[in-house]
């Protein structure tokens, strides 16, 4: 027990250096949706939204009143109507509002263009597609809300954050690593560069409580409540050793970059975990978000390659924050 309590004190000496207010507004403000359009895609979205009710839903030239929603789905109906939706969409999105154009299977104008999403409403399989979408065409800031109101959403957008994170960690990771390339950031990343990882996990954890429902009027409790879960992974030097185990061999050239990937997936990904079910997760769950993070990093390779240099971006955003029921404690 003594050593989670450590553990825990650890995590809270970086938790308190952090301003969780922004994240804490932006997941609390409640997401305003428009659909518009009478598509066969209707019921699809509309299931997707969970109980979340549009603050407007017409036909495709609906007025919309200030302030314009978040996020505008469109759905065409006809071949003939996807120009019109493409129109009002870019004018939305000339406003800064979100704005996406789904179109069913079989309804593509011809020739076939682009400004718009396929998305076959009889398929099963597209459900993440759908996801995925709705959650591109969102404004970066409203993500989160939209993922805390829609339950069918916080998997993807879940999945998202520890992708991006993990990425972000990775840059950083490699730019720490290449003193020869940046002048003066190897130096600087000495004992600096773990700081920096874990304060990001730190927000990633928080970001998952907030998208799974949790209340986040105490990050100190959420964090202690959370130690036992994450156990020493958010210590870099606890954990390498055990991380290098999952590396796989294209990324054995350069550990590091690879351990920090892994291992923000993989808190991350204990914390989604757990946040979804209020449990902590056993091992053949453990197995499955390792297996997850090692896909995640095979996908995101390419980028984070050393020998690449264009790879290596600041990724100083993730640092500040940008500005199912809900589970059970």
């Amino acid at each position: 027990m003594r050593r989670w309590l450590v553990l825990a004190q650890g995590m809270w000496a970086l938790v308190r250096e952090l301003d969780w207010r922004p994240i804490r507004a932006q997941a609390e403000t409640p997401p305003r949706i428009a659909l518009l359009g009478a598509g066969p895609l209707v019921e699809r979205v509309t299931r997707l939204l969970g109980t979340l009710k549009p603050v407007a839903r017409g036909p495709l030239d609906l007025p919309l009143q200030a302030p314009l929603p978040d996020l505008t789905v469109l759905l065409p109906g006809q071949p003939e109507e996807v120009a019109a939706a493409m129109q009002r969409a870019a004018e939305l999105e000339a406003q800064d509002a979100g704005a996406v154009v789904l179109v069913p299977a079989g309804h593509e104008p011809s020739p076939p263009g682009g400004g718009y999403v396929v998305v076959d409403p009889a398929a099963p399989e597209s459900e993440e597609q759908l996801a995925l979408t709705v959650l591109d065409a969102t404004p970066s800031e409203r993500k989160l809300a939209l993922g805390r109101a829609c339950l069918p959403l916080r998997g993807p957008l879940a999945r998202q954050l520890c992708q991006e994170t993990a990425m972000a960690n990775a840059q950083f990771a490699l730019l720490a690593n290449l003193p020869a390339a940046l002048p003066g950031v190897g130096a600087a990343g000495v004992g600096a560069d773990i700081v920096i990882l874990t304060k990001n996990q730190i927000l990633l954890v928080y970001k998952l409580a907030a998208l799974w429902g949790a209340r986040l009027d105490s990050p100190r409790a959420l964090f202690l409540e959370l130690a036992p879960v994450v156990g020493g992974a958010f210590f870099w030097r606890t954990t390498a050793r055990a991380l290098l185990g999952l590396v796989p061999g294209f990324a054995a050239v350069a550990p590091k970059v690879a351990v920090a990937y892994l291992g923000t997936y993989i808190v991350g990904g204990l914390a989604s975990a757990y946040y979804a079910s209020g449990m902590r997760p056993d091992e053949a769950r453990v197995r499955e978000i390792e297996h997850e993070a090692r896909q995640a990093l095979a996908q995101a390779w390419r980028r984070l390659r050393p020998h690449d240099r264009r790879a290596a971006v600041e990724p100083a955003a993730a640092v500040t924050p940008p500005a199912t029921p809900a589970p059970a404690h």
